[in-house]
């Protein structure tokens, strides 16, 4: 017993911090493992990025001895560490052998209670300077193969008190030396510092981001750079980690909000368009061609004026809008046809009545076939211009006969009154004209001729002009309508090829983002040591899927010039 007091008077003892030192080797092994093994499941841990394992000491694991004598000189050679030391030493952990562990932690109690000092005594002697030069060296090359400096801290401090409380020579360069590593260790920290800062800032800025996809990226990209920075002490680790990780959980938060809305919004958009289906549906057997027609294009032009209801509602939903609408269509394109018969039936009759010398009956039998014409409905634009101005042609050769034939019977007056009476049948009749707007250059024909006619008899003057007048007040407001229509069906076409272009943009787009998420894969499958495919393989698919981003980029471009056409020829 005499013979170990004797030992641990010897100077060149442990010094108080060994024993975190030494048990801050079991720590580091346990950490190592433990990040092992977060590592291996891919979990990402609450409390942030930076729970890294401590350095590993080359200090060798002490006796029992020289524990107790490094416990038992700690009241007297170390003042208590601060908050922040305790901070910066690597967590405690038990070593892997317990039974080595427990036999040296009770070896070590066994002998501080042995050497322990009377009250007011020297707990221990102070270390020489030779050996406060081996642990700074020691100590130094520690540190220079530490990626994370930061660990040693605490070590460096309590060392550098030791020495600074030596009066011998050379102690001097011994402080020196534990201040140049103490201030490596700070700018160490303060680099990460820095840089920990500007990751968060960044982090603050992309909070309020509204790309959600790009931003989720940058968001994972910050993170890696974070990881990879490395600690720089707890206390500010977790500070700055709390503004980091608030950011992120602001952008989850608006992000997670904004799907949410989007889905409601998408549900509230395949109501309305299922209204607009049914109602489509509902007009589909209709025969009023032209009240239906313009029903059927405000259905469309509503259609157009709702959101999306998510890809595959749309698509199902159109499908059937649309089939309504050809149906519909469909139906009408055979009515045309039946009413083309009807009326090329009449043009027949009356080509064959045209050259009849029997007014009266005659000009009955016209007048009926007129007014059954009046009765067929349309047959197509085309098809009605052309039939139309052939029973015309017909009809009006007829009567224009048998107003010759008048002329040679009747006085002046009477030749008179039968031109005005046949500038009212022209006039009334391009009332019922197929292309109205054509009708009124007629009508100003039927004016002119109407002035160079001569008087009337009174009683019969104001009748066939009221009667004029009226006709041609009709023609040119038909005229009016038939301008409005024929513009609003232009603008129609155009709405609608407007439509077909813009679905073609966004589709191309659409494409253009899942060919650059494939071309992210591959990248990524490149950078992994053992990627799944070869990386010729990968390479070859994404130089191909690059040059059709490029073409569809190119063709998205002609696409848009055409909508900006369009656009331009609508606000005229």
């Amino acid at each position: 017993m005499e013979t170990r007091q004797t030992e641990t008077r010897e100077p060149d003892v442990l010094t108080p911090s060994a024993v975190g030192d030494l048990t801050g080797d079991h720590a580091a092994e346990r950490t190592s493992q433990v990040e092992a093994t977060s590592s291996s499941t891919g979990e990402e841990r609450v409390q942030g990025p930076d729970s890294q394992a401590a350095p590993t000491s080359s200090t060798p694991t002490p006796s029992g001895v020289e524990a107790a004598q490094e416990m038992n000189g700690q009241a007297e050679l170390a003042s208590p560490a601060s908050e922040a030391e305790v901070a910066d030493r690597p967590a405690e952990t038990p070593a892997a052998d317990g039974h080595v562990a427990e036999a040296t932690a009770s070896a070590a109690t066994a002998a501080v209670t042995a050497e322990a000092p009377a009250t007011g005594a020297s707990t221990g002697p102070a270390l020489t300077v030779a050996k406060l030069v081996e642990r700074a060296e020691a100590l130094a090359k520690d540190i220079e193969e530490a990626a994370n400096k930061v660990y040693f801290l605490g070590r460096v401090r309590r060392l550098l008190a030791d020495a600074e409380k030596h009066s011998q020579e050379g102690v001097a360069a011994v402080v020196e030396r534990l201040k140049a590593l103490e201030q490596a260790i700070l700018e160490q920290v303060e680099q990460r510092k820095h840089a920990k800062e500007a990751l968060v800032a960044r982090a603050e800025e992309l909070s309020n981001s509204t790309t959600w996809k790009a931003t989720g990226e940058a968001f994972r990209a910050l993170l890696d750079e974070w990881k990879a920075i490395g600690p720089a002490g707890r206390e500010l680790d977790d500070q700055l980690w709390s503004r980091f990780q608030a950011a992120r959980d602001a952008f989850n938060e608006r992000r997670a909000a904004y799907f949410a809305e989007r889905q409601q919004q998408w549900a509230a958009n395949r109501v309305r368009k299922e209204e607009l289906v049914a109602r489509a549906e509902a007009l589909a057997d209709s025969t009023d061609w032209r009240a239906t027609s313009e029903a059927m294009r405000a259905l469309q032009a509503e259609w157009k004026t709702v959101g999306s209801a998510g890809r595959e509602a749309d698509e199902e939903l159109w499908s059937r809008f649309r089939g309504a609408q050809d149906r519909f269509f469909d139906n009408r394109a055979a009515a045309y046809e039946a009413n083309r018969q009807r009326k090329e039936e009449l043009c027949v009759r009356a080509e064959e009545l045209a050259d009849s010398t029997e007014w009266r009956e005659t000009a009955e039998t016209m007048k009926a076939l007129q007014a059954e014409w009046k009765t067929i409905g349309p047959c197509g634009k085309e098809a009605d211009e052309e039939l139309w101005q052939r029973f015309r042609a017909a009809t009006q050769h007829f009567f224009t006969r048998r107003a010759a034939a008048y002329e040679e019977r009747q006085r002046e007056e009477q030749e008179n009154l039968r031109r005005k009476e046949e500038l009212c049948a022209a006039a009334e009749a391009l009332t019922y004209a197929a292309d109205p707007v054509a009708a009124t250059e007629e009508a100003k024909a039927l004016q002119a001729e109407w002035k160079t006619i001569g008087p009337i008899r009174r009683d019969r003057a104001e009748a066939l002009w009221a009667r004029f007048r009226k006709a041609c007040d009709t023609i040119f407001e038909n005229a009016a309508a038939e301008r409005a229509r024929r513009r609003s069906e232009w603008e129609t076409k155009l709405q609608d090829a407007l439509m077909r272009k813009r679905e073609q943009v966004y589709r191309l787009k659409e494409s253009i983002t899942l060919d650059e998420s494939a071309i992210a894969r591959w990248e990524t499958a490149l950078s992994n040591p053992r990627p799944t495919e070869s990386p010729d393989v990968l390479r070859a698919k994404i130089a191909d899927v690059s040059q059709r981003i490029k073409e569809k980029r190119q063709r998205v471009e002609e696409l848009e010039a055409s909508i900006r056409d369009i656009q331009s020829k609508l606000t005229r």
